[in-house]
């Protein structure tokens, strides 16, 4: 990481060196060009005034060629009509030899430092009193031949601080990208070591990074995942030795009694017999609950979900159910409205939840209770409660209810039937609904259980 990082920021360095140079070439050679150009005008300029003090060509060719060989250029002199009046490359073709003696005592005699005749020309017009006096053709170098000495160091200087800024540059990336790299791969690393423990069945370890940055959320993020874990592992383990319980008890109890009938100890009658298919059968249950259990929460019910009118379904449950609290001499009555209470849902699963609440207050209330259900439109919701004046639930006991395979102290006191998965599955089904169900109880005084579901938009 720490590598890609130093080539990341040295790429990006080069490419602004490389950028910033190239704008400067460019805002230098548009200098150079402006000088250049100013400095022919001033070379005309002064020509011109040369022949307005002298009014001879000679001087004007005087001037030229100590300008030529001042600013390192060739000057050629035109009449009007193009024919050549002097070249300051050509001074040795002068045709006057007065003129050549002139110039030979009134200048100090030098080469050009560079040759001029791969220059190109430019010409300008050589003005007197606003009169066309001829052409001046001045060269225009090549843009870094016209470079001065202190150009060229200035030039010099731009490149060798760009790239001793990248350098410096680059050296602080570096160090920082390794400053900051660590700071990042440092609880990264912490973190592949837990997740490795994880994998290993380890929960118990927590990711210690204190911080207010993103690593830090990630960090709290990756704790609250291994809570969850350590919750789901501790829950599979419960459900593992829970269900080893519930089915080693009928086997062992079944089993108990066919040796004991093929010993001779107990007789092989109907009454024997019907005990140990009593425990197969509940065995069963319990098989076919767990089952139910398992595909609701794991996401994976088939509901078909549709309009579903509580009202009928309460109605129902009093044809359904009266028979059987009546065996056992309990007075079960329902309260629902003339109205309908529409939601969306599934019939047979609302079936399943109420059918499982009037169980539950079936079992475990004792004869001369009541049990009564009563549904009820509250703002946007329709509400289901089930009360019953059983035993009733102990407090330190209720949070426990809706647990897979738990059963209260009055369910084992009082040796109840059932597998425990019973509420278990009403929760699934109403949280698949997107409802909720609760429980309150005052302990010897009875129960009660309270679905609520959302209505139906068409009837809110």
């Amino acid at each position: 990481m720490i590598l890609s990082y130093i080539l990341v920021s040295l790429l990006i360095i080069v490419i602004t060196v490389v950028a910033v140079n190239g704008y400067l070439n460019r805002q230098f050679t548009h200098y150079l060009r402006a000088n250049v150009e100013e400095r022919n005008r001033r070379i005309v300029a002064q020509l011109g005034t040369a022949y307005e003090a002298s009014g001879d060509w000679t001087e004007v060719a005087l001037m030229a060629l100590s300008l030529a060989v001042a600013n390192d250029v060739r000057i050629v002199l035109r009449e009007p009509g193009g024919g050549e009046i002097f070249d300051t490359m050509e001074v040795s073709g002068l045709h006057h030899r007065s003129m050549m003696d002139m110039m030979r005592r009134r200048t100090i005699w030098s080469l050009p430092t560079r040759p001029l005749n791969g220059d190109s020309l430019k010409s300008y017009q050589i003005t007197a009193n606003g009169a066309l006096l001829g052409t001046a053709q001045v060269s225009v170098p090549r843009v870094y031949d016209a470079l001065t000495q202190i150009d060229t160091a200035f030039r010099r200087s731009v490149l060798s601080g760009s790239l001793a800024a990248a350098l410096v540059a680059l050296v602080v990336g570096a160090v920082f990208g390794l400053v900051t790299s660590r700071r990042i791969i440092k609880p990264l690393q912490h973190l592949t070591a837990i997740t490795h423990k994880y994998s290993q069945g380890n929960f118990s370890e927590r990711a210690a990074i204190a911080r207010q940055d993103e690593i830090g959320s990630l960090g709290q993020s990756f704790n609250e995942m291994a809570d969850q874990l350590e919750k789901l592992e501790s829950n599979r383990r419960k459900l593992t030795s829970d269900i080893f319980h519930e089915v080693n008890t009928p086997l062992m109890a079944a089993r108990s009694l066919v040796e004991a009938m093929e010993d001779g100890v107990l007789p092989a009658d109907s009454s024997n017999l019907n005990t140990v298919a009593q425990e197969l059968v509940r065995l069963s249950h319990l098989v076919s609950d767990v089952r139910s259990l398992s595909i609701a929460e794991s996401g994976k019910l088939h509901l078909r979900s549709g309009l579903v009118d509580l009202t009928d379904i309460v109605s129902s449950l009093k044809q359904r159910w009266t028979q059987a609290f009546t065996d056992k001499s309990i007075a079960f009555t329902t309260q629902v409205p003339e109205s309908p209470i529409m939601i969306h849902g599934d019939t047979q699963a609302v079936f399943q939840i109420t059918s499982n609440l009037l169980s539950n207050g079936l079992k475990y209330t004792p004869a001369g209770g009541v049990v009564n259900v009563t549904l009820t439109a509250v703002d946007d919701t329709a509400q289901i409660t089930v009360s019953d004046t059983g035993p009733g639930i102990a407090q330190e006991e209720l949070p426990l209810v809706f647990q897979r395979f738990y059963r209260g102290t009055n369910a084992k006191s009082k040796d109840v039937p059932g597998t425990g998965v019973g509420l278990a599955i009403t929760r699934e089904l109403v949280d698949a609904h997107n409802g909720t169900i609760s429980v309150s109880s005052t302990e010897g005084k009875g129960a009660v259980f309270t679905v609520t579901f959302p209505l139906a938009e068409s009837k809110r």
